[in-house]
């Protein structure tokens, strides 16, 4: 049976949901929508599978009033099979009674057992691929990686979920936050950074996207609406790179109209 979590908000999403790069957790546009507690499951470097399948996960345990996904960049990947090397482990911080979020550790030379022992409630255990990590093995992942695919797998995502969440009777947000970075390669006529997905895809005439349209046509844009925290950036977190308090507090804004509609219930 599912823990109800009344006036509870959960997110899964990439930095650009965590407080990382930001002061205080307070200043994360997570915790300005006006629940009770948040359940702020952003992590640093997440692909859309590794945040699709934590999603999937909490709410297979919780029922939040609201669950809102946080969609990322497309060229990362994650493997959760045991790890030949280093991996990834994430748990529940409770240290705030109103804020739960996830604490990131790394370790090496990890023992299969071990690997196995974390796969357990209030824990997350992940290999990431991507084009910031140093390690080349987890860098490879970009040198055979291609956006349509990528892509693809971001609509198939979308689409589990939205019917996941459907099935179980689970309000839920889908939002942007990621540059999607291919948007020059698909020729997308918008800014950097800025383009929305299901509209990219749906003015394709011609090649493999085509192909991505019968599914993406099924995703409820209701609850996917074209808003993407990396849109309208006023200032940057400590790293000079990610949305900074202001933004964050602009966004905010954003989702709350969102949710205000008729998503939170």
């Amino acid at each position: 049976m599912l823990k109800s979590l009344p006036n509870t908000v959960y997110i899964s999403g990439c930095s650009n949901s965590h407080f990382h790069y930001l002061d205080s957790y307070k200043d994360s546009w997570t915790n300005q929508l006006g629940f009770s507690k948040v359940y702020n499951h952003g992590i640093c470097g997440s692909s859309n599978d590794f945040i699709a399948r934590r999603a999937i996960d909490f709410c297979s345990r919780h029922k939040p009033e609201l669950a809102i996904i946080q969609w990322t960049q497309l060229p990362r990947w994650e493997t959760i099979g045991s790890p030949k090397g280093s991996g990834d482990f994430y748990f529940e911080d409770h240290t705030y009674p109103e804020f739960n979020y996830l604490n990131a550790e790394i370790q090496k030379n990890i023992k299969p057992f071990k690997w196995s022992q974390q796969f357990k409630p209030d824990f997350y255990a992940s290999v990431p691929y991507g084009n910031w990590l140093t390690e080349n093995k987890h860098k490879a992942f970009v040198t055979i990686e291609d956006a349509t695919t990528s892509l693809f797998g971001l609509i198939k995502n979308a689409y589990i979920l939205q019917n996941y969440f459907k099935e179980n009777n689970q309000p839920y947000l889908f939002v942007n936050g990621g540059d999607w970075l291919h948007s020059q390669q698909f020729d997308y006529p918008g800014e950097f950074g800025s383009w929305y997905p299901l509209d990219f895809i749906e003015t394709v005439t011609d090649g493999p996207i085509t192909t991505i349209q019968p599914l993406a046509s099924k995703i409820d844009k209701t609850f996917w609406p074209n808003i993407n925290i990396i849109e309208n950036i006023v200032d940057k977190g400590s790293d000079g790179r990610h949305p900074g308090k202001q933004t964050n507090i602009n966004f905010a804004k954003l989702v709350k109209e969102k949710i205000n509609v008729g998503n939170r219930k």
